[in-house]
């Protein structure tokens, strides 16, 4: 199966750690995620299941909070938190793909252990993995001191302990700026090379105008990398292949076609978007009929599609469609464009009840405790994201599971608490937990997730998570190869404990808590059997998840 993942951020507390994004992952750029949250929660709020009451719950069992412990002694492991430009970076073992490494940014050299999974913007790479994808035998392609260096600096984001004197990472994010972002409106489309002219407003293209190139090497959402005459960018910075980022602000997956019109491509078909030629259906129902909108969310009429709208299969990205797009800068024999990994367009496109239907998941934030905190430290048992679904009646509800996948890269999903907040936007649902230690698996659970899921309210748990083919093997009527009413992200921000008060002794980050961490991870079958982090970036390492103190 494919390891990529969708675009996001990984943190602590305030402190960014790799993308957005989406993205994140973003799909949408994480940053327009972590404000749309933000503005979601103090917006009007509506009562949902086992929404939390002032000194109380609504439907027991009611969740159980973080209590007091000993404090943290001085003189232990020191937690820390880099974001900067990659000096530096080496792979200790060239050609093990567990190998870790060293990272230096901003003067400093840190520790990337062995078996360490480093977040890419839509992907998920070992040190060993990223050396040997690197297109520049031999070097990252990434660092300030590669040669040649690379057209932008990348950067890192990593958080991790210092142990002994030594800074050991424990997590890490590499972008190409995490928060690289930008929007305009498409001018263009070179159907030949898969790229999108895109600018201000309307018109012709102009040299100040950006050229965007989907990043796609499998060819899932439009003309795979190096076909025709479209660029091949380095593919570690891909589009996510499984979770569609390149999507609708609804979360309906949208694609560039592959022939140019009036020729129709069947897997990107014209006839998903209604209306003449730069003028079309901003907002729609993929139905002959329109569909009136019901509470909880605002009562609007949304047009119809008409006949030949085909929920199936993607729609295309056309002229007159302003997109906010993310990405890494890129070089061809043309010039600079930017290989993007998420394009979010500015349309509404919903699905009738009962029919195919598709989400997006915003990245998550997720405390992460542990349950019995520290005196001198604040912990926090907090989950927060949003879901978007494309068919907003009730049977479609979706709450937060928990990915939990085996060493052999099996996934199966299992409930996280999801308190709904807000539908104050139509397919929306905006979900924020607190003090309910479930939400990182409270003690002696499976402990916190890498990834969330978006699923359908009911869903048993263990239940398996599962991908669609790649595009080659797909088939007509499955959005080429999606997997409809789902959407897996990886958390967008991890909150570890912080000191109650300035100067007092820091607490190390508990990484023992993040189960792929503590147990190893199977990359989704990319890369399975990948152990626990060696040298773990705690005092000890732990013989399993212990998310208790």
């Amino acid at each position: 199966m494919p390891a990529s993942r969708p675009l996001a951020l990984v943190c602590k507390g305030v402190m960014t750690l790799g993308i957005a994004l989406a993205t994140l992952m973003l799909a949408a750029p994480a940053a327009q995620a972590q404000l749309r949250q933000t503005q979601a929660i103090s917006a009007s709020t509506v009562t949902g299941p086992a929404v939390l009451a002032r000194g109380g719950c609504s439907v027991p069992p009611c969740p159980v909070g973080i209590v007091a412990g000993p404090p943290t002694p001085p003189g232990g492991p020191r937690p820390f938190d880099f974001i900067g430009a990659i000096q530096a970076f080496t792979v200790s073992a060239p050609g093990n793909l567990f190998s870790g490494g060293s990272i230096t940014v901003n003067g400093i050299t840190i520790v990337i252990p062995t078996n360490l999974v480093m977040t890419l913007p839509a992907n998920y790479l070992t040190v060993g993995q990223l050396f040997a994808q690197s297109p520049i035998a031999g070097r990252s392609a990434l660092a300030l001191n590669d040669l040649p260096a690379p057209i932008a600096a990348y950067e890192a984001s990593i958080s991790g302990n210092i142990v002994n004197g030594v800074y050991i990472a424990g997590l890490v994010g590499i972008a190409q700026q995490s928060l690289n972002t930008a929007s305009g409106v498409i001018k263009a489309i070179n159907y030949t090379t898969g790229a999108l002219c895109v600018g201000a407003a309307p018109g012709a293209c102009l040299s100040t105008d950006a050229r965007v190139v989907i990043n796609d090497p499998s060819g899932r959402y439009g003309l795979a990398n190096g076909v025709g005459g479209k660029a091949a960018p380095d593919a570690r910075f891909a589009v996510d292949a499984d979770n569609p980022t390149i999507h609708a602000a609804s979360g309906y997956p949208m694609c560039v076609p592959r022939v140019a019109p009036p020729a129709v491509d069947p897997r990107c078909p014209s006839t998903n978007r209604p209306g003449a030629a730069g003028a079309k259906l901003p907002t729609f129902v993929m139905s002959p009929a329109a569909l009136v909108t019901t509470a909880p969310f605002p009562v609007v009429t949304i047009p119809a599609c008409g006949a030949a709208c085909n929920a199936n299969e993607q729609a295309p990205l056309e002229l007159g469609d302003t997109v906010i797009y993310s990405g890494i800068l890129a070089r061809d024999a043309v010039g600079t464009y930017v290989a993007a990994y998420s394009i979010e367009a500015s349309v509404g496109i919903f699905t009738p009840p009962g029919a195919t239907f598709y989400m997006f998941l915003d990245a998550p934030l997720l405390g992460v405790g542990p349950a019995v905190c520290p005196g001198n430290a604040e912990c926090q048992a907090r989950l927060r994201t949003s879901i978007f679904v494309t068919d907003p009646s009730a049977a479609r509800a979706p709450i937060m599971y928990s990915v939990d996948e085996s060493l052999a890269g099996t996934r199966t999903s299992r409930v996280l608490p999801s308190t709904l907040v807000n539908t104050a936007q139509v397919g929306r649902y905006v979900f924020s937990t607190d003090k309910d230690i479930q939400v990182f698996g409270g003690i002696g659970g499976a402990g916190a997730t890498r990834e969330i899921i978006a699923r359908v309210a009911g869903v048993a748990n263990g239940t398996a998570v599962n991908y669609g083919p790649a595009p080659a093997a797909a088939v007509a009527n499955t959005a080429n190869g999606l997997v409809s009413g789902q959407y897996v992200s990886p958390v967008g921000e991890y909150i570890f404990p912080e000191p109650n008060i300035g100067g007092g002794v820091l607490t190390p980050y508990n990484f023992r808590c993040l189960a792929f961490l503590a147990n190893g991870w199977g990359e989704g079958g990319g890369l399975p059997g990948i152990g626990r982090l060696t040298p773990f970036p705690e005092a000890t390492a732990p013989a399993g998840v212990n998310c208790s103190n």
